[in-house]
């Protein structure tokens, strides 16, 4: 098909394979060659030389509110946002990591294949990017976690989202920044802007550049004891993720099929839907980690109990929670989700020697549809290895922990295995790698629950620790966790939405 790029006339060439719907172009006239995909990379992206993108790093393509010059037959025009991961040097948004990140590149397309275009066009703003500002000032917040990952969100908003925003004719003055100056910077602004904001009704959009880490400091502050319920007048305010932390479970489980755009693709043409969450409550003598899991201090009674948490992602005890505990360190972040690896070989192989230790503790479950009163199911051993509620199907990318969750799906999947070889339980774990095929293991149980509860045995305190979302507790000796769905307005069901 004959179409013009950046002016050029060129021959574009549309490619459809599953979910992959690729476009290529060459010279127009040139019929000695085969157009090549060049990915995401815009150096042969012009009417000059064969080039292409492919599927998955397109962002979206909008109406171009410029006609192309010799353009005369009325066919429309096109620009192609997509994320170019071939930058290199040419790209100044370099991180305090140093490592480059990607930049946005734009192409102006005349003619556009139709199948093409039925892929990717978003012929209008959704929703949620167009929400006006208030007496209050934007309602569109971009939320900037400084440190999350390998510390790239302050370079990736400079480098891709705003000049995408720009293209979008979403102005800088239709949005504030945010950008984390501390443990407590997103769990202050919830508090403090978006919680009285959806008390009146104001409908806002919240553009996380985060992990889920990010998720979980925005989603226990909106459902803290203390705002509870929530009058008739809320109005649940809209996370959009943009994943730029080390596991980004939320993000890979719901935004499916993956894509190379950082969530932007689906920012553009999801829609929201409700988060749903699960409530862990500790025994009165448990005391957290901080918000960035920095150790506890020698004595406990420094930190504040805290004997409610909220999750919209998972908790767990076990080898999980051990891992992301151990791992959480500035020089084991610097491995991005390797470090997990890392910090489950040395928990799976002692320093000292010996076999993984053998989590000691009483588990039991709440069946779904569990009759009056409330009778939990013990799991029949004494010693287990790993214990988590899922409310995600994906810890990684390619790590299906669970793989028949459903994505935003309020029922939680409960995954669990006892105390077992190191080179079982590695095995386990690469048949998550390839798909989820560990469930199918006899060792895995997986159970959809409405609760769980733990009750510890263990007399050192790294082997009483539960990870919500991220957020490490060390539970108190002869302590417990009990996990329960939220349900109800009263418990904060409905509290957020999330675009998928």
């Amino acid at each position: 098909m004959e179409g013009r790029l950046d002016g050029n006339k060129v021959l574009f060439t549309h490619v459809t394979q599953g979910f992959s719907s690729d476009l290529s172009w060459r010279p127009a006239g040139d019929y000695s060659s085969s157009p090549r995909i060049v990915e995401g990379n815009n150096d042969n992206a012009n009417g000059s030389a064969d080039g292409g993108v492919k599927n998955e790093d397109v962002i979206c393509v909008t109406p171009s509110s410029k006609d192309q010059a010799g353009v005369a037959d009325g066919a429309p025009s096109h620009l192609i946002l997509l994320v170019d991961h071939e930058a290199s040097d040419k790209s100044d948004a370099v991180p305090p990591h140093g490592s480059l990140v990607p930049v946005l590149r734009s192409l102006r397309a005349h003619n556009l294949p139709l199948p093409f275009l039925q892929s990717h066009e978003v012929p209008k703003l959704p929703p949620h990017l167009s929400v006006p500002s208030s007496a209050h000032g934007p309602n569109i917040h971009i939320l900037i976690s400084t440190h999350s990952g390998a510390g790239h969100a302050s370079a990736f908003n400079s480098a891709v989202l705003q000049p995408l925003l720009s293209h979008l004719s979403i102005s800088t003055t239709d949005y504030s920044i945010h950008h984390t100056q501390s443990a407590t910077t997103l769990h202050d602004l919830t508090t403090t802007v978006f919680i009285p904001r959806a008390r009146l009704s104001i409908p806002q959009t919240l553009i996380l550049l985060s992990g889920d880490g990010g998720v979980h400091e925005i989603s226990d502050s909106l459902l803290s004891p203390s705002f509870l319920p929530h009058p008739e007048s809320y109005l649940a305010p809209t996370l959009c993720l943009v994943p730029l932390g080390t596991a980004n479970a939320l993000a890979h489980s719901i935004q499916t099929p993956p894509t190379r755009t950082y969530g932007l693709s689906a920012l553009l043409k999801g829609s929201p839907s409700p988060v749903p969450f699960l409530r862990a409550t500790f025994s009165p003598g448990s005391r957290p980690f901080p918000p960035d899991n920095t150790p506890l201090p020698v004595s406990a009674k420094q930190c504040p109990p805290t004997p409610i948490l909220h999750a919209a992602i998972v908790v767990s005890y076990g080898l999980h929670a051990s891992l992301v505990a151990n791992s959480d360190t500035p020089a084991y972040r610097a491995h991005g989700s390797s470090r997990f690896q890392l910090a489950a070989q040395e928990l799976l192989h002692p320093p000292a020697g010996g076999p993984p230790h053998p989590y000691a503790a009483t588990v039991s479950f709440l069946p779904t549809n569990s009759p009056q009163p409330v009778t939990w199911t013990p799991i029949r051993r004494s010693n287990h290895a790993y214990i988590l509620l899922s409310l995600v199907s994906n810890l990684e990318a390619s790590f299906t922990i669970s793989p028949h969750s459903t994505p935003l799906s309020p029922r939680p999947h409960l995954i669990h295995f006892g105390a077992l070889p190191a080179e079982k339980i590695e095995a386990l774990m690469q048949a998550a790698y390839a798909g989820g095929k560990h469930v199918d293991d006899e060792n895995v149980g997986d159970e959809v629950v409405e609760g769980t509860r733990v009750e510890m045995r263990e007399a050192e305190g790294e082997w009483r620790r539960v990870c919500v979302d991220g957020r490490i507790v060390e539970v108190e000796e002869g302590g417990w966790v009990e996990v329960r769905r939220v349900i109800g307005r009263e418990e904060g069901e409905g509290a957020a939405m999330v675009v998928r």
